[in-house]
């Protein structure tokens, strides 16, 4: 009892995955909510061969004409917002500087929940997770309740999804084992020509220690810091760099589905055509603060107006799941 306990003036931040999936693609500014993107959809025209001159009648002996097909893509940009409320006396009595560890953790909430969305965001009216039980990795909390209508979740389609609704979520080619560099090669080739450049793979911290093992595997030792890989992989295959995501859930089943059920240990990853999918941003994240002096309490609010999406057309193999994989 004689002796005193020392105080260390600063806060310990527990050690998280950094979420740096979203600085891996392009950002896009906007001056409007709403996006209008026209294109020209494939297949586009048709060449001939060219034939002879064998009449004088100018309608006679005419090319054959093609029609471009055209269409566009609307892209809504939506938002995402966190708020903490905290005493002023807390603010202005503590031995440490919180209001700073606030906006840095504020930030970082927008910054998660963004890439949770980027990974596992559905906004159909029957989600395939059962989000209203997926607390992944206990980042959310419980309270108050997940997966109601302003879950962070329901802002735009994931790349998850994406794949499903394109068809290219797949569980036979892992089939519920390790998996080896020949899955990744199948893999790749469900997405056909949308594979052949720009590729990124990202997978859950448990299953990048099972890429790890395999020999087409480079780690950063041996690509080495001039190697043309994207800022933050920590290793690429058949040139793509490797991304980890603590927002790969390693808690689904067979069918790369978080069903709250007992025993779901599998995981997967993500194929992913870079160049197909952007962000649509009509303002960065902005973090702010506000004292109340009908409460003497202080809000920290963090918003962002960001969208990530595509603007290929509906059921484009741009992206690919490959889930059931055993981790362990």
């Amino acid at each position: 009892e004689f002796i005193p306990d020392e105080f260390r003036d600063q806060l310990y931040m527990s050690y998280k995955t950094p979420s740096m999936l979203a600085e891996q693609f392009e950002v896009v500014p906007t001056q409007s909510n709403t996006i209008l993107i026209p294109r020209f959809d494939n297949p586009g025209g048709r060449p001939y061969i060219k034939g002879a001159l064998t009449s004088d009648v100018v309608t006679d002996n005419i090319f054959t004409a093609s029609t471009p097909t055209t269409a566009q893509a609307s892209i809504a940009i939506k938002g995402f917002a966190a708020r903490y409320r905290v005493s002023s006396d807390l603010i202005e009595d503590a031995a440490v500087s919180i209001l700073p560890s606030l906006q840095q953790s504020i930030f970082r909430d927008l910054t998660d929940g963004y890439e949770d969305c980027m990974l596992n965001g559905d906004t159909t009216a029957v989600h395939a997770d059962d989000i209203a039980n997926w607390n992944i990795r206990s980042r959310w909390g419980t309270s108050p309740a997940l997966g109601g209508s302003s879950d962070h979740r329901r802002n735009f389609i994931g790349l998850r999804e994406a794949a499903a609704q394109a068809g290219v979520r797949n569980t036979a080619i892992l089939g519920g084992g390790a998996i080896s560099a020949d899955d990744i090669i199948s893999g790749l080739a469900l997405m056909a020509e949308y594979s052949s450049q720009d590729m990124m793979l990202v997978t859950s911290p448990e299953m990048l220690l099972t890429l790890l093992k395999l020999d087409a595997v480079q780690t950063i030792d041996k690509y080495g810091p001039a190697a043309t890989i994207v800022s933050g992989s920590l290793a690429s295959i058949f040139g793509m760099p490797i991304l980890v995501s603590r927002y790969m859930g390693a808690d689904l089943n067979a069918n790369g589905v978080f069903d709250n059920l007992p025993g779901t240990t599998r995981s997967g990853l993500i194929l992913v055509n870079r160049a197909s999918y952007k962000h649509y941003q009509r303002r960065g994240i902005t973090v702010e603060t506000q004292r109340d002096i009908n409460s003497d309490s202080v809000s920290v609010v963090a918003t962002l107006r960001r969208t990530f999406a595509s603007p290929d057309p509906s059921g484009t193999k741009n992206v690919a799941y490959l889930c059931n994989s055993e981790l362990f």
